[in-house]
């Protein structure tokens, strides 16, 4: 006579609870068992492969929680794997060597580029130029002095600030200087110990030649207009003139006023010249 015993339902199934199962042992005969529920998922994952759980259903919206992630290698026929260790991800190849890992701060790829952050103290943004090309490091660039500016466009319309102008003197391989000082420009010519220098314009006044000449115009109120004769010459100083005096009756006369002999004095209007 079989015994039938009367189990209570269960509401919940934990590891320490019991499953009622049978197996055939020989000639067909079948044993009852008790199976706990722990040795049952024990004995199940052994069947039921990543394979299986993908091939049923490859989506999920769950979060998964694994350690290594391995992924497969088609070209080289093994795995590499994406780890996590001490906040850092690390990408190793089928190899197991380190192609790129990552952290709060710094990126290295290969282990021979790292991009370090660890200074910035704020976020920052860096735009890549639409192009391609090679970084430069700051000390690779080098400040192009004013032969390189000029072989690369020698024209620019902009304002240009500068403290001496030295042009190059082909004849003499020196260099001429126009500099300004105290509201005056000048210009310097530099032949070894000589200096030739030209003033122009202090407050519009004066002009200096070389520092022999002055050409004085401080006197001059408004606009005037200076027209040059149409020949070379020597320029004439006001006392070298020929001076006509005033009224004398003859050269003795004129003697007496301070005329020399050849100088002009007139007679009620007549241009006379001592002669004695």
């Amino acid at each position: 006579m079989a015994i039938i015993y009367s189990y209570p339902l269960a509401d919940e199934v934990t590891n320490d609870s019991w499953v009622l199962g049978s197996e055939i042992v020989q000639n067909g005969l079948r044993v009852v068992k008790n199976y706990s529920a722990s040795d049952l998922v024990s004995f199940t994952r052994g069947f039921v492969t990543l394979n299986d759980v993908l091939d049923n259903d490859n989506e999920s919206l769950l979060d998964a929680k694994i350690g290594d992630l391995y992924l497969y290698d088609n070209i080289n026929g093994d795995y590499g794997k994406i780890r996590l260790s001490n906040d850092t991800f690390r990408f190793n190849n089928f190899t197991g060597g380190s192609t790129l890992y990552v952290d709060s701060y710094v990126l290295s790829v290969g282990g021979k580029m790292t991009i370090d952050g660890q200074n910035l103290t704020v976020p920052r943004i860096f735009t890549m130029p639409n192009k391609s090309g090679i970084v430069a490091l700051i000390e690779d660039i080098v400040t192009p002095d004013l032969q390189i500016v000029t072989d690369e466009g020698s024209i620019t319309t902009n304002p240009v600030e500068v403290g001496e102008l030295r042009l190059s003197d082909a004849n003499t391989s020196n260099y001429s200087t126009i500099y300004a000082l105290a509201d005056a420009i000048f210009l310097k010519n530099d032949q070894g110990a000589v200096f030739q220098e030209i003033e122009i314009g202090r407050e519009g006044k004066y002009s200096t030649l070389g520092g022999f000449i002055d050409i004085s115009h401080n006197l001059i109120t408004g606009t005037k207009n200076r027209q040059e004769p149409n020949k070379s010459g020597t320029y004439a100083m006001t006392n070298d003139l020929p001076q006509v005096a005033d009224n004398f009756a003859n050269d003795a006369a004129a003697a007496i006023g301070g005329i020399a002999i050849g100088g002009l004095y007139h007679t009620a209007g007549t241009v006379k010249i001592r002669l004695v």
